[in-house]
This record gives structure tokens, C-alpha cells and sequence, in this order.
């Protein structure tokens, strides 16, 4: 379980995850969550954008 607390707000998820660090399927992870959300911003540690 993940779970985040932001104030009154909170978040749980629950299920299996899977950590990807295959540059090409990083890429099209962030261009779809550019596509339903913005772009991300640079982050020197993803490496991406």
C-alpha cells in the first residue's frame, strides 16, 4: 500500500506496481502524462525531459 497525506487531503492505493527504467518506455510515459496532464518539468535525476 502507498499511501500520501497533503493537509486534510489523503491518497491510498493499493495493488501491484512496476518500477520501469527502460528510456524508451519512460519517454512514452511522459509523453502521455503530458498529453492528459502538462508536460513535466526538467528533473536532472529522471533524466527525461
Amino acid at each position: 500500500m502507498l499511501s500520501q497525506v497533503d493537509g486534510a487531503r489523503w491518497l491510498s492505493l493499493e495493488g501491484r506496481s512496476n518500477v520501469n527504467s527502460d528510456v524508451d518506455a519512460v519517454r512514452d510515459a511522459e509523453l502521455r502524462y503530458a498529453q492528459r496532464y502538462r508536460t513535466p518539468r526538467p528533473n536532472p535525476r529522471r533524466g527525461g525531459f
